[in-house]
């Protein structure tokens, strides 16, 4: 299984993966290439990690959606 971490922090990334249990792994936003930061503008840490779950998930479909698109234009063919 592998869990995405919404954050950039490298230490925090390392204190977590200490702790799982074999089988599950840790992505971070280096690892899947997000180089942007995250608003953290809710008043709650729960309304915030909210907030992060949808912005990473709305990023990756989004790269989905076009690898898709690219793909699809691979098969066209230009006459």
């Amino acid at each position: 299984m592998k869990i995405v971490f919404a954050s950039h922090n490298q230490k925090k990334a390392a204190e977590i993966r200490s702790v799982l249990p074999t089988g599950m792994s840790l992505l971070t936003l280096h690892d899947l290439e997000l180089g942007e930061e995250i608003p953290e503008n809710e008043p709650t840490i729960e309304g915030n990690s909210a907030f992060k779950a949808n912005w990473v998930f709305q990023r990756l479909l989004l790269r989905i959606a076009m690898l898709q698109l690219l793909s699809s234009l691979q098969e066209l063919c230009v006459v």
